[in-house]
């Protein structure tokens, strides 16, 4: 065991916030909701990371990113994530 993986969330009609906390030498798939929305935007601490359908590399930390049945999963390395994701009611 490594460490506690801490996770705090809250989701709001067009939106979802997720703050993630992951151990030193410890990797991770971080799931977040799309929410049934359409045109989502993905920011973590405030860089875009995932715009219309696609990942945006460049932010420390996060290696990759896809779609799944109802999420986009992040791949992100250790260290403190701040997620937000917000779209447009379909």
């Amino acid at each position: 065991m490594r460490g506690p993986v801490t996770v705090k969330w809250t989701k709001e009609r067009t939106s979802f916030d997720l703050e993630v906390f992951i151990p030193a030498g410890m990797e991770a798939d971080i799931a977040l909701p799309t929410l049934g929305l359409a045109d989502i935007q993905v920011k973590e601490g405030g860089m875009t990371v995932w715009n219309s359908n696609a990942y945006v590399p460049g932010t420390p930390g996060i290696t990759r990113a896809e779609t799944a049945s109802a999420s986009i999963v992040f791949l992100a390395g250790s260290g403190s994530y701040h997620f937000t994701l917000k779209g447009a009611a379909e």
